[in-house]
């Protein structure tokens, strides 16, 4: 979104068939590098290994692993953020912190990089939250007991559900890792390619 708004050049890296992604596709590529890690909407992830080999195959440039999905599944990469000047690891509290109407989220990586998103945050919008979405993030992060606690993933049948869920069962319907469900039309990119 930010690089169509900002007429910023990007390169978007296609999913392969499976929904999987290559991470030597992204070796040397000389620019800055987003991945969604768990990917979204197909919720597979990389490991942290394959992370840490596109970080060395792009030393010169920023990589920045976007962790919306993480704690629904995966490894996530801040404990690479000292070994790495070049990673930039983002999370919301949309997600698993339930504070989607917050709007808020957080960026970890070297302190260039912090001062850098500090320098556009301010150039931009220096008043972009407010004190009562600090503080509830705040208390998101601290309340570690409800983070924790274990819950049923979304993708599973609620309670007397199951039969539905067997009813769309289907080689085309996929549960992803994460918490929605993937389904497989046979169309190809073609079909949604704007001309």
């Amino acid at each position: 979104m930010w690089c169509g708004l900002l007429h910023i050049p990007s390169h978007i890296i296609p999913l392969k068939d499976d929904f999987t992604l290559d991470p030597k596709d992204y070796d040397g590529l000389h620019q800055t590098i987003v991945i969604a890690n768990p990917n979204a909407p197909t919720g597979l992830a990389l490991p942290r290994s394959a992370i840490e080999g596109i970080l060395q195959a792009n030393p010169d440039n920023v990589v920045i692993v976007d962790e919306a999905y993480v704690d629904f599944g995966g490894e996530s990469c801040v404990p690479l953020i000292d070994q790495y000047e070049n990673l930039l690891v983002i999370q919301t509290f949309s997600k698993s912190r339930q504070l989607a109407g917050a709007r808020l989220g957080l960026a970890m990586g070297n302190a260039k990089l912090i001062a850098d998103l500090n320098r556009v945050k301010f150039s931009l919008n220096p008043y972009n939250i407010n004190r009562l979405t600090l503080k509830a993030g705040q208390a998101a992060l601290e309340d570690t007991a409800y983070f924790d606690r274990p819950v049923r993933p979304s993708w599973t049948p609620a309670p007397g559900r199951s039969s539905s869920w067997k009813r769309a069962a289907s080689p085309a319907w996929t549960a992803a890792p994460t918490s929605c469900l993937q389904v497989r039309t046979g169309k190809t990119e073609a079909h949604y390619t704007k001309s």
